[in-house]
C-alpha cells in the first residue's frame, strides 16, 4: 500500500522529479490548450464549418510521425553506441544523457506557440498557425521521451513510482487548463495569451540545462535516485 499509495508522493519532492512533474504538466497543458484554442481561431476568424473545422488537427500526425522516425533514428545511432561502448567497458551511462535532445526540443514548444497566436489573423493564410500549432508535436513528444526516459534512469529502483507521480502530477494540471481555456484566449486575445505561456515555458528551459549540467550532483545527494 505504501509503495502504491505513498512512494509517489514522497519522491515528487525530489528537484529533479519536481521540475519533471510541472514542466511535463504545463507542456501536457498546453497541448489540452489546443482543443480550445483552435475553435477560436478556424472557426472564429477564418469561418471553417463545423466539418473542416477539425482537419487543421491532421497537421499534428504529420509532423508527430516525423518526430518519431527521427527520434528513433536518434535512438539507433546515438543513444544505442553510447550504451554498447558502456558495456564493453563494464561502466555506466549517466542518465542526463537523455535530457539532451529534451533541451534541444524545448525550443519547439515557445516556438509552436508564438507563431500560432500572432499568426491568427484573417490577413494571415490559414496554414500558417496550423504549421505553428503542428511543431508543438515534436516539442511534446521529444519531452516526454527524453525526461520519462531520464528520470526512469536516474530512479531505477522506483521506476514505477516515479511514473505514477509524474502521471498523476501531470494529468492533474493539464485538467485545469481546458476550463479557462476559452476565457484565457478570449480575454488576453490569442497573441498576447500565446506569448505569456511562451515566456513561461522560456523560464523552465533554464532549469531544464540545470538539470542536464548538475544532475549527477542532485542524484549523489539523494537517498533514492542511482549515484553512478
Amino acid at each position: 500500500m505504501y509503495e502504491s499509495l505513498v512512494r509517489p508522493f514522497v519522491l515528487a519532492k525530489e528537484p529533479a522529479l519536481a521540475f519533471a512533474n510541472i514542466y511535463l504538466g504545463f507542456v501536457y497543458a498546453i497541448f489540452y490548450l489546443w482543443f480550445e484554442a483552435f475553435p477560436l481561431v478556424f472557426n472564429d476568424i477564418y469561418h471553417f464549418n463545423q466539418g473542416v473545422s477539425g482537419l487543421p488537427f491532421l497537421a499534428f500526425i504529420v509532423t508527430g510521425s516525423l518526430t518519431y522516425a527521427a527520434y528513433c533514428i536518434y535512438q539507433k545511432y546515438h543513444i544505442a553506441p553510447r550504451y554498447a561502448r558502456a558495456a564493453a567497458n563494464n561502466t555506466d551511462v549517466a542518465p542526463e544523457i537523455r535530457l539532451e535532445i529534451g533541451l534541444i526540443a524545448s525550443i519547439f514548444i515557445p516556438a509552436s506557440v508564438l507563431i500560432f497566436g500572432f499568426s491568427a489573423k484573417a490577413s494571415v493564410p490559414w496554414i500558417v498557425p496550423v504549421i505553428g500549432a503542428a511543431l508543438y508535436l515534436p516539442g511534446i513528444f521529444l519531452n516526454f521521451q527524453s525526461i520519462l526516459m531520464y528520470i526512469t534512469s536516474a530512479y531505477p529502483a522506483y521506476a514505477a513510482s516515479v511514473l505514477a507521480g509524474n502521471d498523476f502530477f501531470r494529468s492533474a494540471i493539464a485538467s485545469v487548463f481546458p476550463i479557462f481555456g476559452r476565457a484565457f484566449f478570449t480575454n488576453l486575445g490569442l497573441g498576447p495569451g500565446s506569448a505569456l505561456l511562451a515566456g513561461v515555458s522560456f523560464l523552465l528551459m533554464p532549469v531544464f540545462w540545470l538539470l542536464l549540467k548538475c544532475g549527477h550532483v542532485l542524484r549523489q545527494r539523494s537517498k533514492y535516485a542511482h549515484s553512478l
